[in-house]
C-alpha cells in the first residue's frame, strides 16, 4: 500500500464561510486549554441573541403554555 501525500495546496487551512458581522473572527485555544479569541466577548453574545434560537428557552415557554392550555381547560365537578 502506498502512502498519499498532501500537496501544499491540500495543506493550506481553510477558513470557514462566515458571517459578514464576524469577519476577522478567530477563536482559540491556548497552551492552559483557555478559551482565547481577538473579539469582545459582549459582541459576540450580541451578535448569537440577534441571530440565534435558544431552543431551552422555546422549548420551557412551550411546556409552560401547555400546562396553562391543560389547567384551563379542566372544570371543577361537584
Amino acid at each position: 500500500m502506498s502512502v498519499k501525500r498532501k500537496s501544499k495546496k491540500q495543506k493550506e487551512k481553510k477558513l470557514p464561510k462566515l458571517n459578514k458581522a464576524l469577519q476577522g473572527f478567530d477563536i482559540f485555544l491556548d497552551e492552559f486549554g483557555r478559551v482565547k479569541t481577538n473579539e469582545n466577548l459582549d459582541h459576540i453574545n450580541n451578535f448569537l441573541n440577534q441571530n440565534l434560537v435558544d431552543l431551552k428557552l422555546e422549548e420551557k415557554a412551550l411546556k409552560e403554555e401547555n400546562a396553562k392550555i391543560k389547567t384551563s381547560g379542566k372544570t371543577k365537578k361537584k
